[in-house]
């Protein structure tokens, strides 16, 4: 156990100790930044409404957590972001079909993680390369938003001691959309874990 501890110390040790750390991945012109290109805000996300069984409970919808999530990503007063609430849709799983989803009932999602983000851009192999003719090197052009089916969101101010508090994970897989990776600084929304009833 305490080899565990050790190696979950060392990798929490090495990740930036501030609280937004830009995204960089490889491409072929090299290391680059994912980021959304000025033009593309507002970016536009579409929420699948649908929830499994009980996994979201509380006295919020989804769609205003959801809202309220943007909202504050919105109102940082250093960031040039802004974000529009599109249709409904009724896809549920990530793919890059011009949606940006957020989905609590995916069929396609590992048993590992509480949420994660789907980011389609112009580097690596992420996207198809036809689709980022005349975009830059890590231009972000989609990005979808999954919430693990088989755990329990709360969608109230107090998060219950068994459930996850949707709007902190929610805050936090925007950040991914937006381009930034995991801080190491416990009090950042981009911390990479949240225990349950936090």
């Amino acid at each position: 156990m305490s080899l565990v501890k050790t190696i979950l110390t060392i990798l929490i040790l090495g990740i930036p100790l501030n609280a937004y750390v830009p995204r960089r991945v490889v491409s072929p012109a090299g290391l680059v930044l994912e980021r959304w290109a000025d033009a593309s805000f507002p970016v536009v996300w579409r929420l699948n409404p649908a929830v499994q069984g009980s996994n979201v409970s509380g006295g919020r919808s989804p769609a205003d957590v959801f809202r309220s999530s943007f909202q504050a990503w919105s109102s940082v007063a250093t960031a040039r972001v802004s974000f529009e609430e599109g249709a409904a849709s009724a896809v549920t799983n990530a793919a890059l079909d011009q949606v940006n989803l957020i989905s609590l009932v995916p069929t396609q999602y590992g048993p590992d993680a509480l949420s994660l983000t789907v980011i389609y851009s112009c580097a690596g192999s992420s996207a198809d390369p036809a689709a980022c003719g005349g975009k830059f090197p890590g231009q972000i052009l989609e990005a979808d938003i999954l919430f693990n089916p088989a755990v329990a969101f709360s969608t109230d101010v107090s998060t219950p001691a068994n459930a996850v508090d949707l709007q902190s994970r929610a805050m936090h897989e925007i950040g991914h959309l937006l381009g930034l990776d995991h801080s190491g600084l416990l009090s950042s929304v981009m911390f990479p874990a949240i225990p349950a009833g936090a």
